[in-house]
């Protein structure tokens, strides 16, 4: 029995041991990783009023229709240029990706024309040299907007409404018309399209680039009783407008 009990007993001796052995080593736990924190994404609201300032340069071929006794002898087209120089105020709405809005300007200009014609007796007796011209002195327009937003912080607009400009033009005459020295000072309405790009460089500042077409229609510069007979002077007034403006959000 003696046999059984000496290795009974170193059987138990090492199993205590590895037990002790165990218990002595430290047990660790490594925590699951966590999430990562996602930075909430910066989506630009164009919604609010605004006014801003703006520069660019304008220009087109003004029409000069000149009548005899009711019959239209044809039109002198002048190419006119000049600078355009003003403000602007507006309101935007945004609905998703898309912004409606409302737009007024007021523009100074210096956008003139002048040509220079010679009459044959033939045509109109007794001939002579004619001076047309006609200058763009001031315009406005009151125009709708929609744009489309296609990333942050840029929006593309379609623009259109209604344009009003004041406007100078004259006809005065040498030679045989040396007599007509008319000229005529008027504020006409039309209407303007055009389209736009602009960009929000801060959260209150942004830049714009825009292209209008303004159309103030026809109009008489002077109609003159001249040796019997009726001599009639008209204008037609489109031009294009490029220009590039800085607006603030309030």
């Amino acid at each position: 029995m003696n046999r059984l009990i000496v290795p009974a007993a170193a059987l138990l001796l090492a199993a205590a041991s590895s037990s002790q052995a165990l218990a002595a080593d430290p047990v660790f736990y490594e925590p699951s990783p966590s999430a990562p924190i996602m930075s909430p994404v910066s989506v630009y609201d164009w919604t609010g009023f605004y006014a801003g300032v703006n520069a660019g340069y304008g220009g087109g071929s003004f029409r000069h229709p000149l009548s005899f006794d009711g019959t239209e002898l044809g039109s002198l087209n002048v190419t006119a240029s000049g600078f355009v120089l003003g403000g602007q105020v507006g309101y935007n709405m945004q609905f998703d990706k898309f912004v409606a809005g409302v737009e007024a300007d007021i523009q100074w200009t210096n956008i003139r024309s002048q040509a220079d014609l010679s009459v044959s007796a033939a045509a109109i007796p007794p001939g002579g040299n004619l001076a047309l011209g006609t200058e763009v002195n001031w315009f406005g327009t009151v125009r709708a907007r929609l744009g489309f937003t296609p990333v942050d912080r840029l929006m593309v607009y379609g623009t259109g409404g209604f344009a009003y400009g004041g406007m100078t033009s004259y006809a005065r005459g040498s030679g045989g018309f040396a007599g007509i020295d008319e000229s005529a000072r008027s504020t006409k309405w039309g209407w303007t399209v055009g389209a736009g790009a602009e960009y929000a460089l801060t959260d209150a500042l942004s830049l714009k680039t825009e292209y209008l077409y303004t159309d103030l229609g026809r109009s008489n510069i002077a109609t003159i009783d001249f040796a019997g007979d009726t001599l009639t002077f008209d204008r037609r007034v489109n031009f294009h407008t490029v220009r590039t403006g800085l607006n603030f959000r309030f």
